[in-house]
């Protein structure tokens, strides 16, 4: 599984560069996921034909002359988006030559509290003898899952999620 990334900066590389001289995307046939539909039934046909696990789409216009229309290259990196690919684009530099775009920069970060040593140690720390969590362990627990849901959640209402 790869990083989940926002598909809007993907289509501001396309959107903001003049040359576009090579786009890559690399997919994860079908798991558990439900992700983009179209693209996941394309790529289900393709493994029940090969058997991939993995499977490279790669265009390039060694003049920078490449053309990435939405439809239907947005199907694949939606997909891609939610953790089952990535993305690279090479295109015109600030300063002439080549630049490399690629989802990796584009993943969703969540930021998480990290507790003290003492809140681990006065919350946290398993009984050595029953290997049950200490008291208050739990509450402590649901806190964090409940901060990560609500960020989670979050990122996923927002306007500028792709």
């Amino acid at each position: 599984m790869e990083p989940k990334t926002r598909t809007e900066d993907f289509w501001s590389v396309v959107e903001t560069h003049n040359r576009i001289y090579k786009l890559e995307i690399r997919l994860i046939s079908p798991n558990i996921l439900r992700t983009n539909e179209k693209a996941r039934e394309a790529l289900e046909e393709l493994k029940r034909l090969y058997g991939q696990d993995e499977i490279a789409l790669t265009l390039e216009n060694e003049s920078g002359n490449l053309r990435i229309p939405k439809i239907p290259i947005a199907d694949y990196i939606d997909y891609a988006a939610e953790g089952e690919g990535k993305w690279t684009l090479i295109t015109e530099g600030a300063k002439g030559g080549k630049k490399k775009h690629t989802s990796d920069k584009a993943a969703i970060t969540l930021d998480l509290p990290i507790p003290s040593e003492d809140e681990i140690h006065n919350e946290g720390q398993l009984e050595l003898e029953t290997g049950i969590p200490a008291p208050g362990r739990g509450a402590s627990d649901a806190q964090l899952v409940a901060e990560l849901l609500e960020e989670a959640n979050a990122l996923e209402k927002s306007p500028s999620r792709g």
